[in-house]
């Protein structure tokens, strides 16, 4: 009897328990809140929590704290020139989101002020009507200003010490509280507004966790469109996810500084993004902090063009006293291009460990497949110091196409070990090959750290060299290539993979590509760049062959 009433009364707790549970978890749901922002008709009065009693500023955002599951959505066709600082942190699992509403161009957060009329001084030059209290040139974080057109969106200023400085087209400097241009046409006629950086960056995320920001473009800053708290050195953090996103436009080209991204977080994703114009790095995976190590980082179907020192994706440890180590990044179905006449030196994909020697930080585990690569200024991959990294499926596309000096799709740098290149396809029509311009592998790493296999490499003029690792070899040299290399024992040689349309970056593979189902079956590649399950055995390359009919992942 005793026993059956303790029974009971233990089954009650356990059932109270459970629907304590159950409306804590209600409860969760019930608190998570929508606020909204409209920089036209909203009111910071209001308390933000419908369209018609949206919030108008963006301060007024930086002013509230939030809840975790809680969504802030700024309203389409709004332009804010305010920087974002986050106050709030979500928890795994119930994100605070940063995304829109309505319809119309994606909000614009805009890190500059606008010059919209200019009045003429003297030959040539012209000076802004509207007062610019900050001089984007001031200081340690320096950005050009930009001229934006019709034809093109946004022109790069280029900055000059002084007024009699001002010599040619796009040359600008600040004085006293406004910007002047040298221009040899009517500025008012030529440009539909003249963009002057003033603010850092346009989201600053304070350190702050289990982040979504979905849908934001971010343009005109001194120096990035999205980056950590600078108050403090890199933190151990994780959960963001940014996606659906442009950042461009930012910093100088000229001084090789500004970023589209500053951060590094475990847990961290940029999906569907677009990032360009960036004057040093697209996406800056590098870690100014100590003692943890960033795990899981995907970033898939980006679109990464015109770049300065890299285009797309910057991954560096170990500088300075910094230790920190990745462990784990996911670099899959992305488009990486660049002007194939540009003057600019840039790397689409950089990794590098400055304590390749040991006793510090690591990078292991980077696996990059399925994304196109198309027209490097300099490299495709540019990897130095690396302890793993897996090069699988890609399809790396022609070369720059005036330069005269190396560039090659991917240089192996020194003291680089176990890296794995295969199923890819290497193509270049330039018949160039001064200093190594054109060629498929440079390599300063010794051959043994390197698995190449199941590859087709393609140079229109079989004979320019195609791979250089301290001998160079040219497309017709694949037995010295698998005799002293032990490289490429199942590659192709000089065999046109048959793209569809290049020019509208379709490279998946007509009839009777040698590619198709070349390759060898790789556990870690799913998926081509389009999402299509690869075949078995794959494809060679990023896409699948164009008339197959295949799953989609």
């Amino acid at each position: 009897m005793r026993s059956s009433v303790k029974s009971n009364i233990f089954m009650a707790q356990r059932m109270g328990i459970t629907l304590i549970l159950i409306l804590l978890c209600q409860c969760g749901q019930v608190l998570a809140t929508n606020y909204y922002v409209d920089n036209v008709k909203g009111k910071d009065s209001f308390n933000g929590k419908s369209p018609a009693t949206a919030w108008k500023s963006v301060s007024k955002v930086n002013s509230k704290s939030f809840q975790p599951g809680d969504t802030i959505f700024f309203k389409r066709g709004c332009v804010w020139r305010e920087t974002l600082s986050l106050t709030s942190s979500g928890i795994k699992g119930k994100n605070i989101v940063f995304s829109n509403y309505g319809k119309g161009p994606k909000p614009r957060f805009l890190g500059s002020t606008e010059v919209k009329t200019w009045s003429a001084q003297n030959e040539n030059v012209w000076k802004s009507v509207e007062s610019v209290p900050l001089d984007p040139y001031n200081g340690y974080y320096k950005g050009e200003i930009f001229f934006v057109t019709g034809k093109n969106p946004a022109l790069w200023g280029r900055h000059r010490a002084s007024l009699s400085d001002l010599k040619e087209n796009l040359d600008w400097t600040w004085f006293q509280n406004y910007v002047f241009i040298y221009s040899d046409t009517d500025p008012n006629k030529e440009y539909s507004s003249t963009e002057v950086p003033q603010r850092q960056q346009c989201i600053n995320l304070k350190n702050k966790t289990n982040i979504l920001i979905d849908g934001l473009d971010l343009y005109f800053t001194r120096w990035s469109g999205i980056s950590y708290d600078w108050s403090f050195d890199m933190l151990d953090l994780s959960g963001l996810t940014i996606q659906n996103s442009e950042m461009g436009w930012i910093g100088s080209k000229y001084l090789l500084s500004g970023y589209g991204t500053e951060m590094a977080y475990t847990d961290m994703t940029f999906r569907h993004d677009t990032i360009h114009d960036c004057g040093r790095r697209g996406i800056s995976l590098d870690i100014y902090g100590s003692g943890f190590t960033v795990k899981n980082v995907i970033i898939e179907g980006c679109v990464f063009y015109s770049g300065m020192h890299t285009t797309g994706i910057d991954l560096s440890v170990g500088s300075d006293k910094y230790t920190a180590s990745y462990d784990g990044v996911i670099i899959r179905g992305n488009l990486f291009y660049d002007d194939p006449a540009t003057t600019e030196n840039s790397n689409q994909i950089f990794l590098q460990n400055h304590h390749y020697a040991g006793g510090g930080a690591t990078v292991n585990n980077i696996l990059i497949y399925s994304n196109v690569f198309k027209y490097p200024s300099s490299t495709s991959i540019m990897a130095e110091g690396i302890q793993s990294c897996n090069i699988y499926n890609n399809t790396f596309y022609d070369h720059n196409t005036i330069k005269g000096q190396s560039v090659c799709h991917l240089w192996i740098d020194a003291h680089n070990t176990n890296i794995k290149v295969k199923n890819n396809i290497f193509y270049t029509e330039l018949t160039n090959d001064h200093l190594g311009n054109g060629i498929a592998i440079t390599s300063l790493t010794d051959a043994s750290e390197i698995d190449a296999d199941y590859n087709l490499y393609y140079r229109k003029n079989s004979n320019m060299n195609i791979i250089n690792c301290r001998i160079t070899f040219n497309s017709n040299a694949l037995a010295g290539i698998r005799k002293i290399l032990k490289w490429d024992m199942h590659s192709f040689v000089s065999s046109d993979p048959l793209f569809k349309d290049p020019s509208t970056n379709d490279f998946s593979l007509k009839n009777g590509s040698p590619a198709i189902g070349a390759g060898i079956p790789l556990p870690e590649v799913k998926c081509d760049f389009s999402g299509n399950l690869f075949s078995t055995p794959p494809s060679l390359g990023a896409f699948e062959h164009e008339n197959k009919s295949l799953n989609k992942r």
